[in-house]
């Protein structure tokens, strides 16, 4: 046995409830950041958090999609006016194609408001 060990003096009873003390506090906090972990609230909270950033994820990917849509269609309007004959069925195909959506869109608007 080392010398410190054999003259370890006992604790007194203010360092022994310092200690409890401490112990308590820190058991304390361990359960109420459990509590607030295993919470509905917390829960619901965190999902949130995790559709909110899918969501914006999915906006950041529609975002580039529709810019890279309408780079193509610029691209393929700059053909049709240069000439480019596949280009000029691809403007009259997607412009028929708006006109019809228009038409569709207008008579289910009609509709619905007769109702």
């Amino acid at each position: 046995m080392s010398e410190s060990m054999s003259e370890a003096r006992p604790s007194t009873p203010e360092e022994i409830e310092a200690r409890l003390r401490d112990t308590r506090a820190q058991l304390a906090a361990s359960v109420d950041a459990l509590a607030e972990r295993v919470s509905p609230q917390a829960q619901a909270r965190a999902a949130g958090e995790q559709l909110g950033a899918r969501l914006a994820q999915e906006r950041d990917r529609l975002v580039d999609r529709v810019s890279e849509v309408r780079r193509r269609a610029v691209e393929t309007v700059e053909r049709a006016q240069e000439g480019d004959e596949a280009a000029r069925r691809t403007v009259a195909v997607v412009a028929g194609g708006a006109v019809a959506a228009a038409a569709a869109l207008g008579s289910l608007l009609r509709r619905g408001s007769r109702r």
